[in-house]
């Protein structure tokens, strides 16, 4: 098949509009677009559909697909600032502190360059370069290949293009069929051997290669990555739309080597309490937590942070005083801390949100939290969370020392 500009652009968009649910016009209008994220199996093998938010723009406008949970906010967001400035900081942090209320985080962005055919052709490199099938990557899927192949996907890896130095594999690249008609391509050269125009030959051969057999490459970088950007213009590709994808918390710690665990303490285990709190009397709180845990009438709820406990919430179930809490319908949150050396790193956001959402699922509509006069900050990220009204003042002591508080609602 023999492509022009506007063919790989218009096949680019039609695979965009499969991906995010929407028709292909949709990103050449002048306002933005929002529309819901369904499954296609069309759509790019690496996606997992549907997505809560992706934002996708050609220059024109913002087509998001969504969760329709989040209609509202995406909607204020795209339309509030221009398109260009919704996918970068400062405004990124408006809908990035919307949507973690959900436990979700914006997490990707990047830019897609496609070839253009008036400067793309076949780049010179000082090394023998030799396409490569299928079966020439058997033994390649290692960390210093990781670029040009996935071994998570290795029967999407159909073809690619080696630079050798002898009998040396010193550079390689290699396209994923992501989709029917689109084949990504990523690239991988020897530190040694880098400065050399390695990348940009093997790139630009691996692209004619893919357009040869019918197929339209494609080039993602992070615009921050400007070699890899360097090397995509140098290839004879172009900056051709943007994402911005938002996804879960938990992925976006994994993807930054942070493991949270977050579960309800076991009575063996009362003691380890004492690493957050300096209690005057540990056997005491140890005796009275877990004849209330045995009880069934209160939880304490621990977060680890690479299996180092730094945070805690106590959540009470039933009260006499149904204020506080009232079995399968209230529950009292309190005793809520995070370690100092830890603070003002989100876990306690983490910690709560984890807790709420889990005593939702366990049958609990409504919350309640006692907040001291002077603990603004407890203020400030209770209310974010929905406490608002204050149903009752209230007094008690423990272990010596006394308290008076605000008991605070959400519902």
């Amino acid at each position: 098949m023999k492509f022009t500009n506007k063919d790989i652009l218009e096949m680019a968009m039609q695979q965009s509009a499969v991906d995010a649910n929407c028709s292909k016009e949709d990103f050449l209008r002048k306002d933005n677009i929002i529309v819901t994220s369904k499954s296609n199996p069309g759509a790019r093998k690496y996606l997992k559909l549907p997505l809560d938010c992706n934002l996708i723009s050609y220059g024109n406008n913002i087509v998001a697909t969504i969760n329709e949970k989040y209609r509202d906010i995406v909607s204020a967001y795209v339309n509030r600032y221009p398109v260009e400035h919704c996918f970068e900081t400062p405004n990124m942090h408006v809908l990035n502190d919307a949507m973690q209320k959900d436990n979700l985080r914006v997490c990707f962005m990047a830019e897609y360059f496609l070839p253009d055919l008036t400067c793309l052709k076949v780049l010179d490199c000082t090394y023998e370069l030799r396409v490569l099938q299928q079966e020439d990557f058997a033994s390649l899927y290692t960390e210093e290949w990781s670029n040009a192949l996935c071994e998570k996907r290795k029967e999407l890896d159909v073809l690619g293009v080696g630079a050798y130095d002898g009998d040396r594999l010193i550079g390689l690249a290699g396209c994923s069929a992501d989709c029917e008609t689109m084949w990504q391509i990523g690239v991988d050269v020897l530190s040694e051997y880098r400065r050399q125009g390695v990348a940009s030959a093997l790139t630009s051969r691996l692209a004619i290669e893919i357009l040869n057999r019918g197929k339209v490459p494609f080039y993602c970088a992070a615009w921050s990555n400007i070699k890899s950007v360097r090397n995509a213009i140098k290839s004879g590709f172009r900056p051709a739309w943007v994402e911005m994808t938002v996804k879960s918390t938990d992925l976006v710690n994994e993807m930054n080597g942070i493991t949270y665990e977050v579960k309800k303490l076991p009575i063996s285990e009362l003691h380890t309490l004492t690493q957050l709190f300096d209690y005057n009397d540990v056997e005491e709180m140890i005796a009275e937590n877990t004849r209330e845990i045995e009880n069934k009438s209160i939880d304490i709820f621990v977060v680890y942070l690479n299996k180092q406990l730094v945070g805690e919430l106590h959540v009470v179930y039933e009260k006499e005083d149904k204020n506080f809490a009232e079995r399968d319908k209230r529950a009292y949150l309190f005793a809520f801390r995070v370690h100092e050396e830890y603070q003002n790193q989100g876990i306690g956001k983490y910690l709560l949100e984890k807790v709420l959402d889990t005593l939702k699922t366990e049958g609990c509509t409504e919350f309640t939290v006692g907040v001291e006069d002077d603990n603004l900050r407890a203020k400030y990220i209770y209310q974010k969370y929905g406490f608002t009204k204050v149903i009752a003042r209230k007094s008690e002591s423990y272990q010596g020392d006394s308290y008076e508080y605000d008991l605070w609602l959400r519902n």
